[in-house]
């Protein structure tokens, strides 16, 4: 039996529902969270002489990668505050990088 291609309905019906698309992704940040904290908690009772550097390297990302929804969602509230007190996140990121450098590179050429 050969599968159709999905028409644009079916798409819709799977993916077009923002609720949704909310829904899959707090269950998704569940898990993730949840299997992280899992793989970590085994990890710490491993020695650590028994850890290669794969390893190491790959217990840091699983530890980056169960922050970085949050941090993501945090970014999105202070672009959400900062839009209902009529400033731009993105001019104003822009802004304070380029500031932020020029210090830094001034400070450099002082030394």
């Amino acid at each position: 039996m050969s599968r159709r291609n999905p028409s644009p309905y079916d798409i819709q019906q799977m993916y077009g529902d923002p609720s949704r698309l909310k829904k899959i992704r707090a269950a998704q940040d569940t898990e993730l969270h949840k299997e992280a904290a899992e793989v970590l908690a085994k990890a710490k009772q491993i020695p650590a002489d028994s850890l290669d550097a794969w390893d190491n390297a790959s217990l840091e990302q699983v530890a980056n990668l169960a922050t970085q929804r949050e941090v993501e969602e945090l970014r999105q509230a202070i672009a959400r505050v900062m839009e209902l007190a009529g400033e731009h996140y993105g001019v104003n990121k822009d802004v304070f990088w380029k500031r932020y450098h020029a210090r830094k590179n001034a400070v450099a050429r002082d030394k």
